[in-house]
């Protein structure tokens, strides 16, 4: 029986761009560009196919007939230009998670649907943007509403095919206290605890999942360790060592909002020094999270659930440490809160780099597709293919409404109450720092012309907040 083990990460990154190659799967490179020699070895599931004249490709992951169970991980808050393969001179922050990569096939241009837990979580669970069922996930109400009544989700889906399911988070926006528990079995909230106890929850878990040979199971695991406030084990904070000391107590919530307001009024150097104490406990919570999930995978792999499995690792948004003037998440949907990364990895699934770029609603008809399961949702996302199409990123955040579409490289961002217009060139500038923008511009206008419509319907379902500045 073949296991399908997906994780998920929540991140962001502001650089660690993907390499351009001749088609959209790199079948032999590492997420890094090191040459993985594993990836040719295995001679099967490796299928890659080239595009056809409609931009479809062939069965890059086809699993069909051999898997049968899914299980889920995903990580909170974490920026993709801060890991193994992608922290460029940050070095090898996250080693297991880092080989782990290097032996999966990795979507290496993908996007987060949003900048925050709920709202990602409720793309992928439901493989499609909650505007389809006229729903905002938002902090700008003050008041965060749960999920509406009879919006069936993927879990449900499973369930109904008959596989057992089970849920351990470490975030209440994946729980039964926001409606994100429905379909599963069993589901355990910890919420803001660390990997250790998840992990240890997650092996109890899937040990009684997983306990009928013949009876399919789905399994979710959410990590938030690198979550603020920053503050792991003191085993991994030796960095801090010689450091100057700053005004803040980066080890509680009220650290963190009183950075969050007094940072500008800072003098340079003092702002310098903080980001360092930033950068090193922020480094030190996804350390200590790739530690657990070793252990989960040694935990895993010791009880043989592993022997049979597809890994999918994927990532629900970032974090900015003011590289657009703010802090945290739920800020902006700029490269270090808004994009992803996804891997797949099993036994004889070649390794490489799909460079299209794709979206968090995707990540369950991608899985679907390859277990040849009839996924019956309506949904927005799609499986794997080279055929071009706009992405589309939306929150209603405690930082205000905003929403970008991302179309041949290029990104256009809108925000609600101002009515300001961002457009950024990717390709040339990853971390989104040139603001393109020129409604004079073709480029511009085209991407302002698809993206409205998209606001406006937002718009609709948003009482609380309007939507400025939507002339040409």
């Amino acid at each position: 029986m073949l296991t399908l083990l997906i994780i998920a990460a929540c991140t962001g990154s502001g650089g660690g761009e993907s390499k351009p190659g001749p088609s959209p799967v790199d079948e032999t490179a590492a997420p890094d560009g090191e040459t993985d020699e594993s990836a040719d070895e295995t001679g099967e599931t490796g299928e890659t196919g080239e595009p056809s004249e409609t931009g479809e490709t062939g069965p890059v992951l086809d699993l069909r007939g051999r898997v049968n169970n899914v299980l889920m991980i995903s990580l909170d808050t974490a920026r993709r230009d801060h890991l193994s393969g992608y922290a460029g001179a940050l070095g090898d922050t996250t080693p297991n998670l880092g080989a782990f990569l290097e032996r999966s096939l990795v979507l290496d241009d993908h996007y987060s649907c949003s900048n925050w837990t709920y709202h990602a979580m409720a793309c992928v669970q439901g493989a499609r943007t909650p505007l389809e069922y006229d729903f905002v996930p938002g902090h700008v109400t003050r008041t965060i509403e749960p999920m509406p009544e009879g919006v069936r989700m993927v879990p449900e889906v499973l369930s109904e095919l008959g596989f057992r399911t089970g849920l351990v988070s470490a975030n209440k926006y994946l729980s039964e206290e926001i409606g994100l528990h429905n379909g599963f079995d069993t589901h355990t909230l910890v919420h803001n605890t660390e990997g250790e106890v998840v992990v240890d929850l997650a092996l109890e878990m899937v040990g009684e999942i997983a306990s009928e040979p013949d009876v399919p199971w789905y399994a979710h695991v959410h990590f938030i360790d690198p979550h603020d406030p920053y503050d792991p084990p003191a085993a991994y904070l030796g960095a801090l060592e010689g450091l100057e000391p700053i005004p803040y107590d980066l080890t509680s919530g009220s650290g963190y909002t009183q950075l969050v307001w007094g940072f500008q009024k800072l003098t340079p150097e003092v702002q310098e020094r903080v980001l360092q104490h930033v950068t090193v406990r922020y480094l030190a919570e996804l350390r200590y999270f790739d530690d657990q999930l070793q252990r989960l995978l040694d935990g895993l792999a010791e009880a043989g659930a592993l022997d049979d499995t597809l890994v999918v690792f994927w990532i629900d948004h970032g974090e900015q440490f003011f590289d657009h003037d703010e802090f945290g998440h739920t800020q902006s949907l700029h490269a270090e809160e808004n994009q992803s990364l996804v891997a797949f990895q099993a036994p004889g699934l070649a390794a490489g780099r799909w460079t299209e770029p794709t979206i968090h609603e995707d990540i369950w008809p991608i899985v679907f597709a390859a277990l040849g399961l009839p996924l019956e949702l309506p949904t927005t996302g799609r499986p794997l293919s080279a055929s071009p199409r706009p992405l589309y990123t939306f929150t209603g955040s405690r930082a205000g409404a905003s929403m970008a579409i991302i179309e041949d490289g290029q990104k256009l961002i809108y925000e609600w109450e101002s009515g300001g217009r961002e457009l950024y060139d990717r390709g040339a500038d990853p971390k989104e720092e040139e603001d393109l923008y020129d409604s004079e511009d073709a480029t511009s206008q085209a991407l302002w012309a698809l993206l409205l419509p998209e606001i406006q319907r937002a718009d609709d379902v948003m009482p609380y907040v309007d939507a400025v500045g939507l002339e040409p």
